[in-house]
Formats: structure tokens, C-alpha cells, sequence
């Protein structure tokens, strides 16, 4: 099995986000022109939710993760639209974001903005290299951009979570010391 699956393995396992046995069929739709050998994968997948389990038992009882959600709960139910792995890019993130807004009833709903981290910002943050969150406003200005960024940066510090932000309205949010230390999935 090359190194490539094994990596896309371990992140799925450790995300945290999939039951086990939703992985195997993760990983063959993933790799879908490779031929994969499914004993392997599934040995594979075995071993590292039992490596998962055994670290779990090490973890505090509240880890970043549980900040983390904490905090998207507190955005969400405070009119900023809160996704986690939202899509695999930033831009299937926003379409995500945007087709909640549109459901919850668009500008009528008193939602301002969004944020959201994506599949490739789950995949650095499991690897280690600490999580980004993008941000933006509904109405597209600045200013609300801005607002937004800042309220999420201010629940996020709450929460007990680094957050750090240069003050841009482009610019994501970065959890730099961010631990991914998920519960669950296995």
C-alpha cells in the first residue's frame, strides 16, 4: 500500500468525523483508479483506529475539538453560519455556508456571516500544523467582514482556543497551537 493511502487512512481515522466502517468506502472511492487491495486497507484502517483508541485514553477531558465545537455553537446560535469540514476547498466551503444561509430564509433569517474550515484545513490540523478558519459576511462589505472576523476571534478566545488574526478582511483566522484530538468515529 503506498504511503499516500496510508496517510489518507490515518487522517480519516483521526479526524475523529467518520465511523469506521463508512472509512473503507471513503478510502476506494478516494483511490478509485488505484486497485486497491481491501484486506490491506482494512487491516490498515484496523490498526490505526486501535492506535486512536489507545491515545484517546491519554487525552484531556477536553480537548481543542470540544472548544472548538463549543464555539461553532455559540457563532451558530448567534447568527454566524459555524460548518466544520465544510466541503474539501474554500470554495466548496462558502457554497456550503451559502446554501445553509438560503435554507435558514437568506437575508430575512438575521444571519450576518459564516465561517468554516474545510477538508484541507482538517487534513493539516490532524497532521499537526494547526487549523485555519475562513470568515466572510453576506453582505460582501468590508466592514462586515471584518465584524465578523472579529466576533469569531472573540468566541474563539473565549472558548480557551489561541486565535490569532492580522485584522484583514481577506484574511483567515489562524489556530496555530490548535491540538486535533477528536473523539468519536471509530
Amino acid at each position: 500500500m503506498n504511503q499516500e493511502i496510508v496517510d489518507a487512512v490515518r487522517r480519516l481515522v483521526w479526524s475523529g468525523l467518520f465511523p469506521g466502517d463508512e472509512i473503507p468506502e471513503i478510502v476506494h472511492e478516494v483511490f478509485a483508479e488505484e486497485k486497491l487491495d481491501r484486506k490491506a486497507v482494512s487491516s490498515q484502517i484496523a490498526s490505526e483506529l486501535a492506535r486512536k483508541a489507545e491515545a484517546e485514553r491519554s487525552w484531556p477531558n477536553k480537548t481543542d475539538c470540544d472548544r472548538l465545537d463549543s464555539a461553532f455553537d455559540t457563532l451558530d446560535d448567534g447568527g454566524i453560519i459555524a460548518l466544520q469540514n465544510a466541503g474539501y476547498t474554500h470554495e466548496d466551503g462558502v457554497s456550503e455556508c451559502s446554501e445553509v444561509y438560503h435554507d435558514r430564509g437568506g437575508a430575512k433569517s438575521g444571519i450576518t456571516g459564516y465561517c468554516f474550515y474545510h477538508g484541507q484545513d482538517l487534513e493539516q490540523a490532524v497532521d499537526g500544523q494547526g487549523l485555519y478558519i475562513a470568515v466572510g459576511a453576506f453582505s460582501g462589505k468590508e466592514a462586515d467582514k471584518q465584524a465578523v472576523a472579529a466576533k469569531v476571534v472573540e468566541v474563539l478566545q473565549k472558548k480557551g482556543l489561541n486565535a490569532k488574526w492580522s485584522g484583514s478582511a481577506g484574511a483567515r483566522i489562524e489556530l496555530p497551537e490548535f491540538r486535533w484530538q477528536k473523539r468519536g468515529g471509530g
